[in-house]
């Protein structure tokens, strides 16, 4: 799939010019901004998500960083940085360690902070590319742009394409066999722990090769959280609270915030609402027909990094409780790295992008129209991803082991 010379077959097209659209807005609006200011991003401010980020670095820099959970102050903040047009109530739902990033963010304007995060955002995926060691990056880097939740996490602002190069790294780490620094780099992703659930599975079916990784991955948890006490003992406090209570609540109370919510769970709880105890089990039920796949997969697989760290990559999606629209960026490494490692399954990707990539174009303004006509709602993003990782697990599975290039990460 991305071979030099890759030309896309007529069923990529949809999805190509779909995105294509997107692209197009997005940059025009931002030209717009620039040049005669106002609103962009469809109407609405830039990064509406980096609002939240560039304010937690604020609260730190002017000493309040003990408010970053404060609802009422954090909201008088983001009014401040742009303006009355601030419609709706974004929290910070990151540990407090993490907002000392964004304190360098805070001392610029905010219009210039944000594109100062989308250029950085430029060399994170870049880099992770790069680690995923492809033989034609530059390729693979324009061709990563097709895929729909790249653009939401530009255009929104938020931190995934951190996390992207993050996990690319411990896949790379991890292969060369750099197993402490591997399992420290996977703890700085505790932003999102629900997000790397499949490859920390992967690490403890693997634990006696990788039982360093595990280790430095408990002490990197461990010393995170330590600081974060130290350095903020009230927000670590009120950030326990918000990801117990608060986070869950605001979004189960709000209609509006399914139609960003991509994971088995709101799947089934949109698909028949009201009845929650039903749609738990329905996702426990393929969260244990997944965990079985994937254990099956890896026994045949072990010895290929490439494709056992793809395959567990994909369970975190299909076991995470929550997964936004922009968290399926992360979907780009078991994508690269299975067109990589198998290029002979060319037509196979071709495919599962073309399913996935529309579906992840048309999910959110899909799922809006129905909420707000039907009593239900069915979102198209996770049969689709469902239904590539039964057909993938299938063709692969019927490959030749002996076939497949081992490696050295287990």
């Amino acid at each position: 799939m991305f071979s030099a010379h890759w030309q896309p077959t007529k069923r990529l097209y949809y999805p190509l010019v779909l995105i294509a659209v997107l692209w197009i807005a997005w940059i025009g609006n931002v030209v717009q901004t620039l040049t005669i200011g106002g609103p962009f991003h469809f109407g609405k401010f830039p990064g509406t998500d980096f609002v939240v980020y560039y304010s937690a670095g604020e609260s730190i820099r002017v000493g309040e960083g003990e408010r970053l959970y404060d609802a009422d102050f954090q909201d008088g903040l983001h009014e401040e940085v742009v303006g009355k047009e601030f419609e709706g109530q974004f929290l910070y739902h990151r540990p407090p360690l993490y907002a000392l990033v964004f304190i360098p963010f805070s001392l610029l304007p905010f219009t210039a902070s944000y594109l100062v995060w989308c250029a950085l955002g430029l060399v994170s995926l870049w880099a992770s590319v790069r680690l995923l060691g492809v033989h034609h990056p530059r390729t693979v880097f324009l061709w990563s742009f097709a895929w729909p939740p790249i653009f939401f996490a530009f255009s929104f602002g938020q931190t995934i394409l951190v996390n992207l190069i993050l996990l690319s790294a411990v896949f790379w780490l991890w292969k060369r066999r750099h197993l402490w620094a591997a399992g420290l780099s996977l703890s700085l992703l505790m932003d999102k722990p629900h997000l790397v659930m499949g490859v920390v599975l992967l690490f403890l079916l693997n634990w006696r090769r990788d039982w360093r990784v595990l280790s430095a991955f408990a002490l990197g948890c461990l010393a995170l959280a330590g600081l974060s006490v130290l350095l903020f003992p009230q927000a670590s406090a009120s950030y326990l609270d918000v990801i117990l209570n608060r986070a869950m609540d605001s979004v189960h109370s709000s209609e509006s915030n399914w139609a960003k919510m991509h994971s088995v769970v709101f799947f089934f709880q949109m698909l028949w609402p009201g009845q929650h105890a039903f749609a738990q089990l329905l996702a426990v039920t393929v969260a244990a027909i997944a965990l079985a796949g994937f254990v099956s997969f890896w026994m045949k697989n072990r010895t290929c990094p490439e494709l056992s760290f793809a395959a567990a990559v994909v369970l975190s999606f299909l076991v995470t409780p929550y997964a936004l629209l922009y968290d399926w960026a992360l979907l780009l490494i078991p994508a690269i790295l299975l067109a990589r490692h198998l290029p002979e399954h060319d037509d196979h990707w071709k495919l599962a992008y073309s399913v996935l990539g529309t579906a992840a174009y048309l999910g959110k303004p899909l799922m809006e129209i129905q909420l707000e006509h039907l009593p239900f709602a069915f979102d198209p993003m996770v049969p689709a991803l469902l239904g590539v990782s039964l057909y993938l697990f299938a063709r692969l599975s019927a490959t030749d082991p002996r076939n497949k290039r081992a490696g050295g990460g287990s």
